[in-house]
Order: C-alpha cells, then structure tokens, then sequence
C-alpha cells in the first residue's frame, strides 16, 4: 500500500465514524420527538392541558410535524380560555398541512372560534395570550413565529431535549481515529528497529547480498516511511479532534454533511460561533 492510499484509508475511517455519529444524534432527536408526541397524547387525553401543550411543543421542536401542530391546537381549544392560543395555532396547521388532511378542520375550526371571541364583550388575560411570544401577524396575514406557554405554578415541566453536537462527535471520532494511527505508527517503527538491529549484526558494513535480507531491508524502509506518516496524521488528526471538541464545549453550533464522491467522501461543515 502506497502513502496516499494510507491516508486515504485514515480519512474514510474518519468521515465514517463521524456519519455514524451524526446519524445517531438524528436519530435520538426523532425519539425523543416521538416521547413527547406521545406523551402529549396521553396528557391531552388526561385533560391535563398544560402539561399537553408543553409536551406537543417539545416534540415539535425536534421534529416539526403537522400532526402535532394539530394537536398542539386541539388542546388550547379545549384549555378554558385559550381561544387565541388555539386559533393561532390552528392557523399555523392550516397553513403547513401540505397533504390537506387537516386543512379543512383546522380552518373552520379557526373561524368558528373567531366568531366566539368576536360575540364576547370582553376578552379576559387568558384570552389576550399568556404565551410570552405570542404569534404576530404581518401585513399578508401569514402567522408567523411560535408559541411559548408558560407553565402555570405547580405544573411539570418536561426535560429540555438533548441537542445533536456534531462537533463533539466529530472531535472523538478524529482523536480516537488518531490515536489508532499513532498506535500503528510505534508499531511499525519498533519492527523496523528490530529488523535494523538484526541487519546490523548480521552484516556490520551493511554490504547486504541479494536474497531475502536485501528484501527485509526494502520493506523495513517501506515500513519506516509508513510509520513517519501514521505519526503525522495521527497527531493531526488527534489536534483537530481537540480542537473541536474545544469548541462544543464553548457553545459553538454545527452541521457537517457528508457526500459520497468518486474518489471518497466530500465533508461539507459550517460552524456557528
């Protein structure tokens, strides 16, 4: 094996580790969607609706699906006093319900809730909005922003979600990677020091015939060559992996896209400070 398919090896070995682990992260976030999605339902069928809205929120915050809009919507419409909430949040659905399951329902729904709060001679401070970032409406009426219901006194709160940390994964991945080419560097340098000795001792003025000692020094050069390498990519790759492990730690945000290429594997990275 020639030194650039070594290196070539070490990065694919790397750009692997790093997708699994980006994978893995994504994955865990579509779960801990889904617990709360379900969880939102149980409380939602408990009548226990602020514990539903947070629920619902959470989940849509890690995956933003129309369904749990939806539902998010249902509950403020079945929360006492929380018209607004609800035709805030059944607008929003109608608007990303791309399949029209929901579209009908979320839009009537909206109306008729409207025509309530119109008819009411009084809008108390529930119905104002106890979110403390309530929706705005710019000038086309599109709904826009989110919204944020404070919990009331005594209610619990579900666990913030775990976010995905690209840069931490990708920091172990390219230490541990690294490592197992420093390691494979003193492998390589404590044979071919071996193999010096035995040359030295065998022939002192290294006149060495043709035969298979002239074969063992050509390898043990070979192998020498390999070692300087593993020794330099090892201790790139373990200061990069430092590096950004560095920054997770300072709160840096990242998203890292890998591609297959004819000739390996394009990494696409962009980094938020």
């Amino acid at each position: 094996m020639n030194l650039r398919g070594v290196l070539t090896a070490l990065l694919l070995l790397a750009a692997s580790l790093c997708s699994t682990a980006t994978t893995h992260a994504q994955d865990e976030a579509v779960l801990d969607a889904r617990a709360y999605f379900e969880a939102g339902l149980r409380a939602l069928e408990a009548e226990d609706y602020p514990q539903a809205a947070q629920l619902f929120q959470s989940s849509y915050a890690q995956s933003p699906r129309t369904s749990t809009l939806c539902n998010l919507a249902l509950t403020f419409d079945r929360w006492g006093d929380h018209r607004a909430q609800a035709i805030q949040a059944y607008d929003r659905c109608a608007l990303e319900d791309e399949s029209g399951r929901f579209r009908a329902h979320a839009t009537d729904r909206a109306a008729a809730l409207r025509a309530e709060l119109e008819a009411s001679p009084t809008i108390g401070p529930a119905e104002e909005g106890s979110s403390s970032e309530a929706w705005e409406r710019p000038e086309d009426g599109t709904p826009t922003g989110r919204i944020d219901v404070d919990a009331p006194e005594g209610a619990p709160a579900p666990e913030a979600p775990s976010e995905p940390r690209p840069l931490l994964y990708l920091g172990i991945a390219a230490v541990v990677v690294g490592a197992g080419a420093l390691t494979a560097g003193v492998v390589l340098h404590l044979g071919v020091n071996r193999d010096d000795e035995y040359l030295q001792m065998t022939y002192p003025d290294m006149r060495i015939p043709p035969g298979p000692d002239a074969d063992l020094l050509e390898d043990a050069e070979t192998r020498r060559t390999f070692s300087i390498v593993a020794y330099a990519a090892g201790g790139l790759l373990m200061a990069a992996g430092a590096i950004f492990i560095g920054l997770d730690l300072a709160g840096s945000k990242a998203q890292l896209t890998l591609s297959p290429t004819r000739g390996g594997v394009f990494a696409n990275a962009r980094v938020t400070f």
